[in-house]
């Protein structure tokens, strides 16, 4: 589980930026989802959402929302709160090439353009654990070993 206290079936969107994000950021985006989560709904309801860290490049936020699919505003919303971040503190999470790697337990972050080339140099490899910006639900395993991923299947199958 990625978020313990959400719902297994809860929607999760996984956001990776080639920009640190520092502490000071994180707590005031932190600050700012709040205020976010605040007034966010789905068909009317409320939306009982979460925002996680995961080290300086990735953002993760889940909405726990049961009542079926999220009607698009509530999806839309939630993207222009990104992009609202992305602006105000100078970072690229909505650039969707960048991808996430754990080399020697530091993350690290690449284009996906490079990925052949970062195989060939063996920078990366079957074993190397890939953040998986395929996950959808709060089930989805956050880390997996590049080979096991969508993406690793494509260049190890």
């Amino acid at each position: 589980m990625i978020f313990n206290s959400l719902h297994p079936n809860s929607k999760i969107w996984l956001y990776i930026s080639s920009i640190s994000i520092n502490n000071i950021n994180q707590d005031k985006i932190s600050l700012l989802f709040k205020e976010f989560n605040d007034e966010w709904k789905s068909h009317g309801e409320k939306i009982s959402g979460a925002l996680k860290f995961v080290g300086n490049n990735i953002l993760i936020i889940g909405a726990n929302y049961l009542g079926g699919d999220m009607c698009g505003r509530s999806v839309d919303a939630q993207v222009r709160f990104v992009s609202q971040i992305d602006q105000e503190f100078g970072i690229d999470l909505l650039n969707r090439n960048n991808l996430a790697f754990s080399i020697s337990e530091i993350i690290c972050v690449f284009n996906f353009n490079d990925i052949e080339n970062l195989i060939r140099e063996e920078k990366i490899n079957r074993k190397t654990i890939f953040f998986n910006n395929y996950c959808s639900k709060n089930s989805d395993f956050l880390q997996l070993s590049f080979e096991d991923s969508p993406l690793g299947l494509r260049y190890f199958s």
